[in-house]
Protein backbone atom coordinates (compact mmCIF):
# COMPACT_ATOMS: atom_id res chain seq x y z
CA UNK A 1 0.00 0.00 0.00
CA UNK A 2 1.70 3.60 -1.26
CA UNK A 3 1.42 6.34 1.23
CA UNK A 4 -0.91 7.97 -1.23
CA UNK A 5 -3.66 5.28 -1.02
CA UNK A 6 -3.19 5.00 2.49
CA UNK A 7 -4.64 8.64 3.02
CA UNK A 8 -6.96 8.59 0.58
CA UNK A 9 -8.64 5.00 2.16
CA UNK A 10 -8.45 6.94 5.65
CA UNK A 11 -10.00 10.27 3.99
CA UNK A 12 -12.78 7.99 3.07
CA UNK A 13 -12.86 6.71 6.44
CA UNK A 14 -13.37 9.84 7.99
CA UNK A 15 -16.33 10.90 5.76
CA UNK A 16 -18.05 7.87 6.25
CA UNK A 17 -17.86 8.50 10.28
CA UNK A 18 -21.26 10.28 12.04
CA UNK A 19 -20.31 12.89 15.01
CA UNK A 20 -21.34 10.54 17.09
CA UNK A 21 -19.50 8.07 15.82
CA UNK A 22 -16.30 10.54 15.47
CA UNK A 23 -17.43 11.00 19.80
CA UNK A 24 -16.93 7.80 20.41
CA UNK A 25 -13.91 7.37 18.53
CA UNK A 26 -12.32 10.55 20.78
CA UNK A 27 -13.90 8.90 23.78
CA UNK A 28 -11.78 5.18 22.86
CA UNK A 29 -8.75 7.57 21.97
CA UNK A 30 -8.39 9.59 24.59
CA UNK A 31 -5.47 7.94 26.86
CA UNK A 32 -3.31 8.19 23.49
CA UNK A 33 -4.45 11.83 21.91
CA UNK A 34 -4.82 14.05 25.35
CA UNK A 35 -8.09 15.87 26.32
CA UNK A 36 -6.39 19.13 25.05
CA UNK A 37 -6.15 17.79 22.10
CA UNK A 38 -9.56 15.96 21.69
CA UNK A 39 -11.21 19.37 22.43
CA UNK A 40 -9.86 20.65 19.41
CA UNK A 41 -10.48 17.62 16.68
CA UNK A 42 -13.26 18.31 14.81
CA UNK A 43 -12.76 15.37 12.00
CA UNK A 44 -11.57 12.31 11.44
CA UNK A 45 -8.77 13.50 9.33
CA UNK A 46 -7.29 15.58 12.56
CA UNK A 47 -7.44 12.49 15.22
CA UNK A 48 -6.05 9.92 12.37
CA UNK A 49 -3.57 12.43 11.75
CA UNK A 50 -2.78 13.02 16.14
CA UNK A 51 -2.58 9.10 15.98
CA UNK A 52 -0.10 8.74 13.26
CA UNK A 53 1.96 11.60 15.20
CA UNK A 54 1.99 9.98 18.19
CA UNK A 55 3.22 6.56 16.47
CA UNK A 56 -0.52 4.90 17.20
CA UNK A 57 -1.32 4.55 13.19
CA UNK A 58 0.48 4.16 9.97
CA UNK A 59 0.50 2.11 6.88
CA UNK A 60 1.46 -0.56 8.36
CA UNK A 61 0.19 -0.29 11.71
CA UNK A 62 -3.39 -0.26 11.47
CA UNK A 63 -4.55 -2.33 13.90
CA UNK A 64 -5.35 -0.23 16.88
CA UNK A 65 -7.39 2.22 14.45
CA UNK A 66 -9.22 -0.88 13.20
CA UNK A 67 -9.93 -2.23 16.71
CA UNK A 68 -11.67 0.96 16.97
CA UNK A 69 -13.83 0.70 14.03
CA UNK A 70 -15.19 -1.74 15.54
CA UNK A 71 -15.55 -0.95 18.73
CA UNK A 72 -18.09 1.47 17.32
CA UNK A 73 -20.06 -0.75 15.52
CA UNK A 74 -18.50 -0.30 11.84
CA UNK A 75 -17.27 -3.54 11.22
CA UNK A 76 -17.79 -2.39 7.39
CA UNK A 77 -14.83 -0.02 7.64
CA UNK A 78 -12.51 -2.20 9.79
CA UNK A 79 -12.87 -4.73 7.03
CA UNK A 80 -12.00 -2.35 4.39
CA UNK A 81 -9.38 -1.16 6.70
CA UNK A 82 -7.78 -4.43 7.52
CA UNK A 83 -8.48 -5.68 3.58
CA UNK A 84 -6.52 -2.58 2.46
CA UNK A 85 -3.63 -3.19 4.32
CA UNK A 86 -3.31 -7.35 3.25
CA UNK A 87 -3.60 -6.11 -0.37
CA UNK A 88 -7.03 -6.49 -1.35
CA UNK A 89 -7.90 -3.36 -3.69
CA UNK A 90 -4.38 -3.14 -5.01
CA UNK A 91 -3.94 -3.82 -8.26
CA UNK A 92 -0.79 -3.17 -10.27
CA UNK A 93 -0.19 -0.17 -7.55
CA UNK A 94 -0.79 2.56 -9.94
CA UNK A 95 -3.72 4.81 -8.83
CA UNK A 96 -6.94 3.94 -9.76
CA UNK A 97 -9.45 6.19 -10.52
CA UNK A 98 -10.78 6.51 -7.10
CA UNK A 99 -7.96 7.51 -6.07
CA UNK A 100 -6.92 10.17 -8.70
CA UNK A 101 -10.78 11.98 -7.58
CA UNK A 102 -9.20 12.36 -3.98
CA UNK A 103 -6.33 13.33 -5.21
CA UNK A 104 -6.49 17.06 -4.19
CA UNK A 105 -8.11 15.53 -0.46
CA UNK A 106 -5.15 13.04 -0.03
CA UNK A 107 -2.60 15.53 -0.87
CA UNK A 108 -4.30 18.31 1.95
CA UNK A 109 -4.28 14.92 4.50
CA UNK A 110 -0.29 14.34 3.95
CA UNK A 111 0.06 18.02 5.10
CA UNK A 112 0.77 18.71 8.69
CA UNK A 113 -2.92 19.26 10.77
CA UNK A 114 -1.67 23.11 11.17
CA UNK A 115 -1.24 23.38 7.67
CA UNK A 116 -4.85 21.67 6.68
CA UNK A 117 -6.37 23.98 9.27
CA UNK A 118 -4.74 27.41 7.64
CA UNK A 119 -6.23 26.27 4.06
CA UNK A 120 -9.34 25.38 5.60
CA UNK A 121 -9.37 28.41 7.69
CA UNK A 122 -8.72 29.78 4.34
CA UNK A 123 -11.20 28.32 1.64
CA UNK A 124 -14.27 28.85 4.43
CA UNK A 125 -13.40 32.32 4.74
CA UNK A 126 -12.85 32.80 0.83
CA UNK A 127 -16.81 31.12 0.73
CA UNK A 128 -17.89 33.81 3.20
CA UNK A 129 -16.50 36.51 1.36
CA UNK A 130 -18.20 35.11 -1.55
CA UNK A 131 -21.50 35.28 -0.03
CA UNK A 132 -21.05 38.94 1.17
CA UNK A 133 -19.99 40.21 -2.21
CA UNK A 134 -23.40 38.46 -3.80
CA UNK A 135 -25.02 40.43 -1.25
CA UNK A 136 -23.76 43.54 -1.72
CA UNK A 137 -24.62 42.96 -5.81
CA UNK A 138 -28.09 42.13 -5.27
CA UNK A 139 -28.38 45.60 -3.41
CA UNK A 140 -26.16 47.67 -5.87
CA UNK A 141 -22.42 48.95 -5.94
CA UNK A 142 -21.29 50.02 -2.85
CA UNK A 143 -18.50 51.28 -0.72
CA UNK A 144 -16.79 48.12 1.24
CA UNK A 145 -17.58 49.03 5.22
CA UNK A 146 -14.60 48.65 7.65
CA UNK A 147 -15.61 45.92 9.61
CA UNK A 148 -12.89 46.39 12.23
CA UNK A 149 -13.44 49.99 13.11
CA UNK A 150 -14.26 48.44 16.61
CA UNK A 151 -12.11 45.33 16.79
CA UNK A 152 -11.50 42.74 14.91
CA UNK A 153 -13.75 39.77 16.12
CA UNK A 154 -11.00 37.25 14.58
CA UNK A 155 -8.48 38.42 17.08
CA UNK A 156 -10.39 37.88 20.10
CA UNK A 157 -9.21 35.56 22.45
CA UNK A 158 -11.59 32.92 23.52
CA UNK A 159 -12.18 29.82 25.78
CA UNK A 160 -15.50 28.73 24.82
CA UNK A 161 -18.52 27.66 26.81
CA UNK A 162 -17.53 26.82 30.16
CA UNK A 163 -18.50 23.49 31.64
CA UNK A 164 -21.80 24.67 33.16
CA UNK A 165 -22.52 26.25 30.17
CA UNK A 166 -22.38 23.27 27.90
CA UNK A 167 -23.65 21.22 30.66
CA UNK A 168 -26.68 23.47 30.40
CA UNK A 169 -27.07 22.87 26.71
CA UNK A 170 -26.69 19.08 27.11
CA UNK A 171 -23.65 18.99 25.32
CA UNK A 172 -20.80 16.43 26.28
CA UNK A 173 -17.26 19.05 25.65
CA UNK A 174 -16.51 22.26 26.74
CA UNK A 175 -14.96 25.16 25.58
CA UNK A 176 -14.42 26.25 21.73
CA UNK A 177 -15.88 23.03 20.52
CA UNK A 178 -18.76 23.54 22.50
CA UNK A 179 -19.61 27.04 21.28
CA UNK A 180 -18.87 25.66 17.29
CA UNK A 181 -21.54 22.94 18.27
CA UNK A 182 -23.94 25.41 19.77
CA UNK A 183 -23.37 27.66 16.67
CA UNK A 184 -23.72 24.99 14.43
CA UNK A 185 -26.78 23.98 15.45
CA UNK A 186 -28.00 27.21 15.05
CA UNK A 187 -27.07 28.11 11.67
CA UNK A 188 -30.59 26.68 9.53
CA UNK A 189 -32.57 28.88 11.60
CA UNK A 190 -29.87 31.64 11.34
CA UNK A 191 -29.58 31.69 7.42
CA UNK A 192 -33.53 33.17 7.60
CA UNK A 193 -31.71 36.40 8.85
CA UNK A 194 -28.46 35.99 7.07
CA UNK A 195 -29.40 38.63 4.98
CA UNK A 196 -30.71 41.50 7.31
CA UNK A 197 -27.46 40.53 9.69
CA UNK A 198 -25.06 40.83 7.08
CA UNK A 199 -26.65 44.42 6.21
CA UNK A 200 -26.66 45.50 9.43
CA UNK A 201 -23.59 44.85 10.17
CA UNK A 202 -21.96 46.68 6.88
CA UNK A 203 -24.33 49.60 7.52
CA UNK A 204 -23.24 50.33 11.28
CA UNK A 205 -19.26 48.23 10.45
CA UNK A 206 -19.94 45.61 13.28
CA UNK A 207 -19.02 42.03 12.14
CA UNK A 208 -21.90 40.22 11.03
CA UNK A 209 -20.42 36.84 12.38
CA UNK A 210 -20.58 38.61 16.11
CA UNK A 211 -24.32 39.26 15.60
CA UNK A 212 -25.05 36.19 14.17
CA UNK A 213 -23.06 35.04 17.45
CA UNK A 214 -24.86 37.13 19.71
CA UNK A 215 -28.43 36.25 18.37
CA UNK A 216 -27.27 32.31 18.63
CA UNK A 217 -26.58 32.68 22.25
CA UNK A 218 -29.38 34.96 23.05
CA UNK A 219 -32.15 33.53 21.57
CA UNK A 220 -30.94 30.32 19.97
CA UNK A 221 -31.54 32.11 16.25
CA UNK A 222 -35.30 32.84 17.60
CA UNK A 223 -35.78 29.38 18.66
CA UNK A 224 -35.66 30.22 22.35
CA UNK A 225 -38.38 32.98 21.93
CA UNK A 226 -42.01 32.54 22.64
CA UNK A 227 -45.05 33.97 20.27
CA UNK A 228 -44.45 37.32 21.41
CA UNK A 229 -41.19 37.63 20.83
CA UNK A 230 -40.10 37.31 24.48
CA UNK A 231 -37.64 34.80 25.48
CA UNK A 232 -39.20 31.91 26.93
CA UNK A 233 -36.63 31.57 29.93
CA UNK A 234 -36.46 35.21 30.22
CA UNK A 235 -39.92 37.04 30.26
CA UNK A 236 -38.07 40.27 30.23
CA UNK A 237 -35.81 40.29 27.38
CA UNK A 238 -37.41 40.60 23.91
CA UNK A 239 -36.53 39.71 19.99
CA UNK A 240 -33.37 38.17 18.67
CA UNK A 241 -31.17 40.26 20.33
CA UNK A 242 -32.79 39.81 23.74
CA UNK A 243 -33.11 43.06 24.70
CA UNK A 244 -33.93 43.73 28.57
CA UNK A 245 -37.54 45.60 28.58
CA UNK A 246 -36.50 47.15 32.05
CA UNK A 247 -33.67 49.22 30.72
CA UNK A 248 -34.40 49.81 27.26
CA UNK A 249 -37.45 51.02 25.18
CA UNK A 250 -38.19 48.16 23.04
CA UNK A 251 -38.26 49.23 19.34
CA UNK A 252 -39.86 46.99 16.11
CA UNK A 253 -40.75 43.46 15.42
CA UNK A 254 -39.08 40.90 17.68
CA UNK A 255 -37.57 39.40 14.42
CA UNK A 256 -37.67 43.07 12.32
CA UNK A 257 -34.31 45.06 11.08
CA UNK A 258 -35.44 47.97 13.63
CA UNK A 259 -34.72 45.41 16.26
CA UNK A 260 -31.02 44.26 15.28
CA UNK A 261 -30.37 47.48 14.26
CA UNK A 262 -31.13 49.06 17.91
CA UNK A 263 -29.73 45.59 19.59
CA UNK A 264 -26.15 46.32 17.47
CA UNK A 265 -26.36 50.38 18.26
CA UNK A 266 -26.53 49.56 21.72
CA UNK A 267 -23.23 47.24 21.32
CA UNK A 268 -21.36 50.36 19.72
CA UNK A 269 -22.56 52.09 22.12
CA UNK A 270 -20.93 49.78 25.28
CA UNK A 271 -17.87 49.91 22.90
CA UNK A 272 -17.55 53.40 22.81
CA UNK A 273 -18.09 53.74 26.59
CA UNK A 274 -15.56 50.86 27.50
CA UNK A 275 -12.93 52.95 25.28
CA UNK A 276 -13.06 55.41 27.75
CA UNK A 277 -12.74 53.42 30.95
CA UNK A 278 -10.43 51.07 29.84
CA UNK A 279 -7.96 53.20 27.75
CA UNK A 280 -4.98 50.75 28.39
CA UNK A 281 -6.89 47.98 26.66
CA UNK A 282 -6.61 47.05 22.99
CA UNK A 283 -9.57 47.87 20.74
CA UNK A 284 -9.98 43.75 20.94
CA UNK A 285 -10.32 43.77 24.98
CA UNK A 286 -12.81 46.39 24.52
CA UNK A 287 -14.83 44.77 22.16
CA UNK A 288 -14.80 41.83 24.69
CA UNK A 289 -15.77 44.33 27.54
CA UNK A 290 -18.71 45.58 26.14
CA UNK A 291 -20.03 42.01 25.23
CA UNK A 292 -20.17 41.86 28.63
CA UNK A 293 -21.53 45.02 29.64
CA UNK A 294 -24.41 43.71 27.19
CA UNK A 295 -25.71 41.64 29.26
CA UNK A 296 -24.30 42.34 32.79
CA UNK A 297 -24.29 46.32 32.44
CA UNK A 298 -21.57 48.53 32.91
CA UNK A 299 -21.92 48.97 36.83
CA UNK A 300 -20.72 45.40 37.09
CA UNK A 301 -18.28 45.19 34.55
CA UNK A 302 -16.18 48.37 34.63
CA UNK A 303 -14.69 47.98 38.00
CA UNK A 304 -13.11 44.54 36.42
CA UNK A 305 -10.28 43.44 35.10
CA UNK A 306 -9.64 42.18 31.61
CA UNK A 307 -9.94 38.70 33.08
CA UNK A 308 -12.37 38.84 35.20
CA UNK A 309 -14.70 39.78 32.60
CA UNK A 310 -17.36 36.18 32.42
CA UNK A 311 -17.20 36.58 36.11
CA UNK A 312 -20.41 38.60 36.15
CA UNK A 313 -22.02 36.95 33.08
CA UNK A 314 -24.68 34.24 33.33
CA UNK A 315 -22.92 30.69 33.43
CA UNK A 316 -20.21 32.26 33.59
CA UNK A 317 -19.19 32.73 29.66
CA UNK A 318 -20.77 34.57 27.78
CA UNK A 319 -18.32 37.02 26.39
CA UNK A 320 -16.08 33.59 25.38
CA UNK A 321 -19.20 31.96 24.06
CA UNK A 322 -20.30 34.61 22.24
CA UNK A 323 -16.65 35.16 20.59
CA UNK A 324 -16.37 31.38 20.07
CA UNK A 325 -19.65 31.52 18.31
CA UNK A 326 -18.83 34.56 16.10
CA UNK A 327 -15.38 33.01 14.77
CA UNK A 328 -17.47 30.05 13.56
CA UNK A 329 -19.67 31.84 11.98
CA UNK A 330 -17.55 34.23 10.22
CA UNK A 331 -16.21 30.84 8.70
CA UNK A 332 -19.63 29.75 7.32
CA UNK A 333 -20.90 32.86 5.52
CA UNK A 334 -21.29 35.68 7.88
Amino acid sequence: MTSFQFNSLLLDISNQLSPKQLDDMKFLCRELVGKRDLETITSGTQLFQRLTERGQLGADKTERLSGFLRDIHRQDLSEKLDNFESGAGVSDGQPDAADEEHAVAAVLFIVSLRKIEKLRSVTQRLAAFCVAMTSRAEEGPTERPLLQEYGDISRVETNGASEVGARTNGLDVTGVEASYRLAKSDLMAMDRYRKMIINVGNSLRVAPALIAAIISRQSRAGSALSVDGYGMYDRNSFGLMQINGHYHVVKGEPFSREHVDYGVTFLIQLIKTIKRAKPGWNQEQQLKGALACYVSGEGRVLPLTYDQLDSVTRLGDFTNDVVARAHWFSDHGF
